[in-house]
């Protein structure tokens, strides 16, 4: 009895190695496209929230800014003004802790009704890689003002620039503008070097304004 013979074959271990080469080269070229796509929408994700965030503590702090006023006690016969409560700013970049800007916040005194009137004391400082925001009372009675103990206006802060101008070119001793310049960088520096967000404001004031 004639025996049949098996025309098939296997794959040898050359080709083997060579199918295993290409599905690695393809694998890994697979993975290097997933992880580019994964670090870019990291990078975007944490750029939207971060531009977020800065934009509304600059928006929070520009309107406290623009508040500052001298204490003010009004009486019948005079109104006293004590402009030596005046706003203090550090200028130039600042890329470590420090206290940025102090200034006063007054409600006028009013000599005919004791209980009214009140001065607070406001400052933001760069502190632990966040901006932070306080707000104390400083003398008269507190009717309803709200106070921070540390206010995180944003977090990952790498460094704050303040720069004092002219509001009006024409006037220098008159109102201010103080520009407000924040960059924050991504935490994870070493993998996202150059991820970083910068945003800008400008608060006008029309206190006295003197180096701090």
């Amino acid at each position: 009895m004639a025996t049949k013979r098996r025309t098939g074959r296997g794959f040898t271990l050359l080709e083997i190695l060579i199918a295993a080469s290409v599905l690695t080269i393809f694998l890994t070229g697979v993975y290097r496209v997933y992880r580019g796509v994964a670090r870019s929408f990291q990078q975007t994700s944490w750029s939207l929230a971060m531009q977020t965030e800065a934009r509304n503590g600059l928006t929070f702090l520009r309107e406290e800014m623009q508040r500052a006023s001298y204490k003010t006690t009004i009486s019948i016969a005079s109104v006293v003004i004590e402009d030596s409560k005046m706003m203090k700013i550090r200028s130039g970049t600042t890329q470590s802790d420090a206290v940025l800007a102090e200034w006063y916040i007054g409600i006028p005194f009013r000599t005919d009704t004791p209980s009214t009137g009140a001065c607070f004391k406001s400052s933001v400082a760069f502190s632990g890689g966040k901006l932070v925001y306080t707000k104390t009372l400083d003398s008269g009675t507190n009717t309803g003002e709200p106070l921070f103990n540390g206010k995180v206006l944003m977090q990952n802060l790498a460094s704050v620039t303040l720069a004092l101008e002219p509001f009006d070119i024409d006037d220098a001793s008159g109102t201010k503008l103080v520009n407000i310049i924040v960059e924050l960088r991504h935490p994870m520096r070493e993998q996202y070097p150059n991820t970083k967000v910068i945003e800008r404001t400008a608060a006008k004031v029309d206190v006295k304004v003197e180096e701090l």
